[in-house]
């Protein structure tokens, strides 16, 4: 079990206010859970700042409003922490169980640390922040969920999340699809579990990725080597899964490895592409597809192109 010095929260759980009384089931209790164009009605530790182009369903090149929260991170003692809290205090009853869930990046362990108040209306001097549960570091979007049974003596609580450096390095953090509710998300259709943009017109479950873009050809450097800009474009992909093709990811370099689609450049062009390069040298170019469901294609490889 981990717990959080007092002095890294005691001013943010005392400068949050508010609190919502239980829903129906299922219903999620918190204010802009998705991160949808801010951090509104929440709080880092450190800076907590929007962050446009990364969304753990792959909406953000498909909607400019879909994005996630980045939150750097605070050294109070030995270690550092990086997290953020919603401006929610929630009335609770002793032996009740509340659900939470996160989607984190994080280069180091995170965790729920729930604080927990005598009064309501998260009166008084908070318990101290203590994790339950420990989810490992992760480089990709990773969605996890935990049960926080509310304490003998408890009538209200606020929950923090947090990443932990037991070294104390200065890290950053990125959060989306949060929840906290008086019952476990139930996972029913393709929204639920992740596999669907919400912003895409289908709900169904699109796991097919979309046909790989191409040929990739270059009208100005086809004929051999050319002055600067090299342009090339490409014949567009077809994504017959459900969700529609959001776009492309595309990146140039001087190397003949294509890498991971993830590492191209996350901006997504609609229909077939035409892009442009302005140094001199020997050129490939990689693209991939993306639909609404965050399914990529095969990377197409384009070049070599010798720019003068």
């Amino acid at each position: 079990m981990r717990s959080l010095p007092r002095p890294a929260i005691a001013c943010l759980l005392g400068a949050l206010s508010g609190w919502l009384t239980p829903p129906a089931v299922g219903q999620n209790l918190l204010v802009n859970p998705e991160f949808d164009g801010s951090v509104a009605s929440w709080s880092g530790l450190s800076k907590a700042e929007w962050i446009a182009d990364d969304d753990v369903d792959g909406c953000g090149a498909a909607a400019p409003f879909s994005g996630s929260a980045e939150t750097g991170s605070v050294v109070p003692d030995v270690a550092s922490y990086s997290g953020l809290q919603p401006d929610l205090c929630l009335n609770v009853s002793p032996g009740e169980t509340v659900w939470t869930e996160m989607a984190a990046i994080s280069p180091h362990p995170w965790a729920p640390f729930p604080a927990y108040y005598e009064g309501d209306d998260c009166a008084g001097t908070p318990s101290p922040l203590q994790s339950e549960v420990v989810f490992p570091a992760s480089a990709a979007w990773a969605r996890r969920s935990a049960s926080l049974t509310v304490p003998s003596g408890a009538h209200s609580m606020r929950v923090l999340w947090a990443a932990v450096d037991e070294a104390g390095s200065a890290f950053l953090t990125r959060w989306d699809r949060a929840y906290l509710g008086a019952a476990e998300r139930i996972f029913t259709d393709g929204f639920e579990v992740g596999r669907v943009c919400r912003w895409s017109a289908s709900l169904g479950a699109d796991i097919s990725p979309p046909t790989t873009p191409g040929p990739i050809s270059s009208p100005s450097h086809d004929g051999g080597p050319a002055a600067s800009p090299l342009h090339v474009s490409w014949v567009g992909s077809v994504d017959t899964g459900g969700s529609g093709l959001a776009g492309y990811r595309h990146r140039f370099s001087t190397s003949a490895d294509p890498g991971s689609c993830n590492d191209t450049i996350p901006v997504v062009y609609g229909g077939a592409g035409a892009i442009s390069a302005v140094f001199a040298g020997t050129w490939y170019v990689f693209v991939c597809a993306q639909d609404h469901a965050g399914n990529q294609s095969e990377i197409a490889v384009g070049g070599p192109w010798v720019v003068q």
